[in-house]
């Protein structure tokens, strides 16, 4: 074999071989926006959730949110106080980060009850937005399988494919800001494989030294429609029992 074929030889062979430190430093990536995200233990804030239609309707609502993440378990705890219509309504998230296993329950106060949703109906719209319920409960490091799609001296795309064949996403894009760790942007593909929506974190600040995103907007390519949520009044120093992010704090004024 000459020289020239045998190079040729090589890179053919290379261009079909993916480096198993590739998938590595995928997981490594995301491991890091993760442990970003979930910097404080516990938070509480003051969320206003706009929904924008494809003619350019909008509503406004309005919720507390409290979060407490441990080892074992990633909660959060929704509730509605504006307006009058939704009063009440709350929506509450378990993950147990061993098995990756997803709970979650809404409350109606008109009917007085507490609902378990399945997985399909995680996957619904929360409150008419373009987050799903699932959204708002958030993935785990290892839901996924990532790998780096693409770099440059400032940020990383990294392409994450669930692992669970059933998963209302076939894959998603999130570009991280190599500085900080902290997301960018997320774009998701539904299981036909299609661009469905976009999460756009436009506004970051600090809380007690460290970076937190205050503003995101969900686009949603197939609809039209969008979402913002806008976080205020973000406090770190909260100490939450279990109850009062599960369902005692669920059903309580």
């Amino acid at each position: 074999m000459t020289q020239i074929k045998l190079v040729a030889a090589i890179c053919a062979a290379m261009a079909f071989f993916v480096p198993p430190v590739w998938a590595e430093a995928g997981r490594e990536v995301m491991a890091r926006v993760y442990q970003q995200s979930d910097v404080f233990p516990q938070s509480e804030a003051q969320v206003r959730l706009i929904v924008v239609d494809n003619k350019g309707r909008q509503r406004e609502r309005f919720f507390n949110l409290r979060s407490k993440n441990d080892p074992s378990f990633k909660r959060s705890l929704v509730k509605f106080f504006k307006p009058a219509n939704v009063k009440g309504v709350g929506l509450a998230s378990e993950t147990d980060m061993g098995s990756n296993a997803k709970q979650q329950w809404v409350y109606f106060p008109s009917l007085k009850s507490v609902k378990k949703l399945s997985s399909s109906e995680q996957d619904g719209s929360f409150m008419g937005s373009d987050f799903s319920y699932s959204d708002i409960a958030g993935r785990t490091l290892d839901q996924d399988a990532h790998k780096v799609f693409q770099q440059n001296d400032k940020f990383y795309v990294i392409e994450s494919v669930p692992n669970d064949a059933a998963d209302a996403y076939s894959k998603y894009y999130t570009t991280v800001d190599k500085a900080t760790n902290i997301v960018r942007s997320v774009t998701f593909y539904d299981k036909a494989g299609e661009k469905l929506k976009t999460l756009s974190n436009r506004k970051v600040i600090k809380v007690s030294n460290e970076l937190m995103v205050s503003n995101s907007v969900m686009t949603n390519h197939q609809s039209g429609g969008s979402s913002t949520m806008e976080r205020s009044a973000i406090t770190v120093d909260v100490d939450f029992s279990n109850n009062d992010v599960g369902l005692k704090g669920l059903k309580a004024n």
